[in-house]
């Protein structure tokens, strides 16, 4: 079963990095990176995007303005498209 990652962000791209590479990293591999953009306005689009480059698994959407954390995060789970998610905020690792 595909297992969907949704990390929302806002102008955090190093700590991000981290995030997602401690998901690519887990041993099941059916699994989808999504990256929900608040609308950062910095290098978080090409930190998603050398990740997307090599890996399929990962994706972003960016919003045009910020909406604000709550509503970032509930759109990225309204956006699920797989049986099973987990939430992932852009500073978190998962072991």
């Amino acid at each position: 079963m595909t297992v969907t990652a949704v990390i929302p962000t806002y102008r955090r791209p190093h700590l991000l990095k981290r995030a997602i590479q401690s998901v690519l990293a887990q041993t099941h591999l059916d699994l989808r990176v999504r990256v929900y953009d608040n609308a950062s306005g910095d290098e978080t689009a090409d930190v998603v995007r050398r990740f997307a480059d090599t890996d399929a698994r990962v994706s972003y959407f960016a919003h045009a303005a910020n909406i604000g954390a709550t509503r970032n995060f509930e759109y990225g789970i309204r956006d699920v498209a797989t049986p099973f998610f987990s939430c992932l905020s852009d500073d978190d690792v998962l072991f």
